[in-house]
């Protein structure tokens, strides 16, 4: 959810974190530095992120399709899940926390919101275990499945690996949501096949402009060598972004109406902000007012999931509802499919 102060982050680093002071700062600053001189070379990319917000898209009525969402307890999350309700989809939504689920809907119903349905299961994107038990529950809840919103994410956690020996954000953010497209994905093409579906089925990656201080290292990839947080994050947006353009380009050949589509939902306050250092915080805190709120991150991610002009659109990345082009790595087409290769080797498909 968002909040009116950021809480200060302690900075601290695990001792067990790999890489020395110089490597780590020079990850750092290459990171942060990606990032601004996006913003430096293209004044047009700060403008729309700081001077304006995203436009009001009124979703159209989807009764009786099925939208999965990850992460719909808090923050963005949460306010794409009420529009994804009001417009009617039955909602299966995936969190830590079935309880959480369960009273998040209870407070959606409270306010007013009665249309639609929800199904809430347990989902630990640190495992994939959970990933695939998770799968398993919408396979069997769902005979269709339209639209995959992949929003569940962490931001500049301390270092972590997972029970898959997975760097956390990497796991998190980006190889259990892989994973889970995957694994619904034949439900999607037999649902782009229906004789009642009039449009194409969309697949949402919730990424970010941190793109722009990734760079992928396949020698430093799912295990950082040198482990910064910030980059890190980035490097996982990056992959998120790569993944949607390779696979819209595979769907594309084999003429599949599943559209694959990646989006900033712009620099929220948020409790994710929580792990950096203090002095980062401070500086956030300080140009808040400048942010975007949580409603407006939702506005970006429910125009591309919904949105009629993107009908048939693919394989690109969506800021304030505007195409825009991420860093350059992601025209990479061996990059693309290295990356797929891999993660099709890590998450065990």
């Amino acid at each position: 959810m968002a909040i009116n102060t950021i809480a200060r982050g302690s900075g601290a680093r695990p001792p067990s974190a790999p890489g020395g002071c110089c490597a780590q700062l020079v990850k750092f600053l290459w990171s942060w530095m990606g990032v601004m001189f996006n913003y430096a070379l293209h004044p047009s990319n700060f403008y729309r992120e700081f001077c304006t917000r995203p436009q009001t898209f009124k979703a159209p009525n989807r009764s009786g399709e099925v939208a999965v969402l990850t992460g719909g307890t808090k923050g963005i999350g949460l306010e794409v899940l009420k529009k994804l309700l009001e417009s009617k989809f039955h909602v299966i939504i995936g969190c830590r926390s079935l309880i959480a689920g369960e009273e998040v809907m209870t407070s959606i119903r409270n306010g007013g919101i009665t249309t639609g349905s929800c199904k809430v299961f347990e989902l630990d994107l640190k495992s994939l275990k959970s990933v695939r038990r998770f799968a398993e529950n919408v396979l069997r809840e769902a005979p269709r499945i339209d639209l995959l919103i992949n929003n569940a994410g962490v931001m500049f956690a301390p270092y972590e690996i997972t029970e898959d020996l997975c760097e956390s954000q990497f796991q998190v953010n980006y190889l259990s949501h892989f994973v889970l497209t995957n694994l619904l994905l034949p439900r999607m093409k037999e649902t782009s096949r229906r004789s009642d579906k009039h449009v194409a089925c969309r697949i949402v990656n919730v990424a970010s402009d941190a793109n722009y201080g990734g760079h992928i290292d396949f020698d430093n990839l799912e295990q950082c060598k040198v482990y910064v947080s910030n980059k890190a994050y980035s490097d996982s947006k990056l992959c998120q972004i790569l993944h949607a353009y390779y696979l819209d380009s595979l769907l594309r050949s084999e003429d599949i109406k599943v559209n694959v589509l990646s989006l900033h939902p712009g620099v929220i306050v948020s409790d994710l902000w929580n792990n950096m250092p203090s002095v980062v915080v401070a500086i956030v805190n300080m140009f808040k007012w400048m942010l975007r709120t949580t409603e407006d991150g939702a506005k970006t991610v429910i125009y591309t999931a919904l949105s009629p002009k993107l009908e048939g659109v693919g394989g690109v990345y969506i800021n304030s509802c505007e195409i825009v082009q991420p860093v350059s790595q992601v025209s990479d087409i061996s990059i693309q499919k290295r990356l797929w290769d891999k993660s099709l080797e890590l998450g065990k498909i």
